[in-house]
């Protein structure tokens, strides 16, 4: 987990409160500071990406599916699920620069919304 603050200080190791695991089972490093930001590029930019999550919703105005990719800031749409899939394959080939840096898994996470009433 990065956690990023402050503009002056030092990195440094935290564990989760009252003696409690971090994630991971260890210490997770939390980067502070203008010239950690360069770090966390650089990690970011290492790691490959294994998934790409997509929030799949019905569009309530025009009909049809809308998916959201949040951690890339990815939002296409379509009318049917099958077309939803094509314009994700889409979006991801115009959004990533090389065809190898697209995660090589897509996964779908629908979102529903029901609204119940309290009292029958």
């Amino acid at each position: 987990m990065w956690l990023l603050a402050g503009d002056r200080a030092r990195a440094r190791h935290h564990r989760a409160p009252h003696g409690g695991e971090g994630l991971r089972g260890g210490a997770d490093l939390v980067l502070t500071g203008d010239r950690d930001w360069g770090i966390v590029e650089a990690v970011r930019r290492s790691v490959a990406m294994t998934e790409i999550v997509f929030l799949v919703e019905e569009d309530a105005v025009d009909g049809g599916w809308v998916a959201r990719a949040a951690a890339t800031g990815i939002t296409t749409q379509a009318d049917t699920i099958d077309e939803l899939k094509e314009m994700i394959r889409d979006a991801l080939r115009c959004h990533f620069d090389n065809e190898a840096d697209i995660p090589p898994v897509i996964r779908l996470h629908f979102v529903r919304d029901e609204v119940i009433p309290f009292a029958v």
